[in-house]
């Protein structure tokens, strides 16, 4: 049985954790509503890119596709860029990731027939790819508190370089998308060449007669103005995978010391309660002594 003492000690212990978690939970709180202002952002832009990427695609239908569209027919090299936060601390967010990645390399059959290299990004995405005994190829050290676009250009020119040189036919990122402060998905999706969402039939006659209305001219050509636009939306959506896995790790931290913070204070609860009725089971055997002893001098 616990002494006094050492319940005391335990208390004081866990109110220390309380808060340090408060703290972190306040810091992560900030930190997360400036994360999901920007990764909510730029999805806008995001998407107004694969519109006009898919109307560019169309008026160079019949024509040689960029490297940046063109599927592969056959898979020999897969490179992958694992996104991941730079801390722990952040529940279960890391572990979810590396099972994600896992099920899709088990399941995938081109992984199986392939050779597989990775592109890390800090610490604990090294942490990941260490399980899967596949050689890294480049890493790169955690970005700032608030990255912005430019800090990703050197990652994508080192992904574009691998594409366009053969030393990679596919390219997948996975990463964890921000879907609110409570749920965080992990995604591994390919990334180059660039697969443009396929839309229904319905959808497809709907654009058509949105596109009819309006005349869109290019300048100089469809095929150069492609070309260029490919590699603005390789890094704009590269830009919009690290913002979608910030603002999962801020959440997922918040939500995390929060939990800890309150697991810490049940635990002060209740150690408190025991010491209080240790304390005066104390007090009455030490009264009860002295009641006895009197009353055996008389």
């Amino acid at each position: 049985m616990a002494t006094i003492r050492e319940i005391k000690r335990r208390i004081k212990t866990s109110k220390n954790i309380s808060q340090v978690t408060r703290a972190m939970e306040m810091v992560s709180v900030v930190k997360m509503r400036k994360a999901q202002e920007m990764a909510i952002a730029g999805r806008g832009y995001s998407e107004e890119l694969e519109k006009m990427l898919n109307i560019l695609t169309k008026e160079t239908k019949g024509q040689e596709k960029s490297v940046f569209l063109t599927q592969p027919i056959n898979v020999k090299k897969i490179l992958i860029v694992v996104i991941a936060p730079k801390k722990g601390l952040c529940g279960p967010l890391i572990g979810n990731l590396f099972r994600q990645l896992s099920g899709f390399m088990t399941n995938d059959k081109r992984f199986l027939s392939s050779d597989v290299s990775f592109v890390t990004i800090g610490k604990k995405s090294k942490d990941i790819v260490k399980s899967f005994g596949k050689p890294i190829s480049a890493d790169f050290e955690a970005f700032a508190k608030e990255p912005v676009i430019t800090d990703i250009l050197p990652i994508s020119d080192y992904i574009v370089q691998e594409l366009t040189s053969k030393n990679a036919d596919l390219v997948f990122v996975a990463y964890t998308e921000f879907i609110n402060t409570m749920s965080q998905k992990p995604v591994v999706k390919q990334f180059l060449p660039i697969m443009l969402e396929q839309k229904g039939e319905v959808d497809d006659k709907k654009e058509e007669k949105k596109e009819t209305d309006a005349i869109i001219l290019f300048e100089p050509t469809p095929s150069e103005v492609l070309d260029g636009l490919v590699l603005r939306y390789s890094q704009a959506m590269l830009y919009q995978f690290f913002l979608e896995s910030i603002a999962s790790e801020h959440s997922a931290r918040m939500v995390a010391m929060k939990s800890a913070n309150d697991s810490a204070e049940d635990i002060i609860s209740d150690m408190t309660l025991y010491y209080n009725k240790m304390r005066q089971n104390s007090i009455t055997i030490e009264l009860a002594d002295s009641v006895s002893s009197r009353l055996g001098q008389e």
